[in-house]
């Protein structure tokens, strides 16, 4: 939360609402931190991150434009 002009603002970042990083975190953590870094070093790309995939991205816009609108 991010309070301006007495005003609060509600911010995250977009991957927090992908389900499998909200549903499946301890796994998605071991991932990241016992396989992922070594396919990175070999050049392995992540085609299922919402910045890398324009459906994906979009999917997660709306996702949290409605959590938003409902949670004015």
């Amino acid at each position: 939360m991010l309070n301006y002009t007495g005003q609060e603002i509600f911010c995250v970042h977009g991957y927090q609402v992908d389900a499998v990083s909200c549903r499946a975190w301890k796994l998605s953590l071991f991932f990241v931190r016992h396989v992922w870094k070594k396919l990175q070093k070999v050049g392995v790309n992540d085609m299922t991150s919402p910045a890398q995939s324009v459906y994906r991205r979009n999917k997660v816009e709306k996702r949290l434009q409605a959590w938003s609108e409902e949670n004015r």
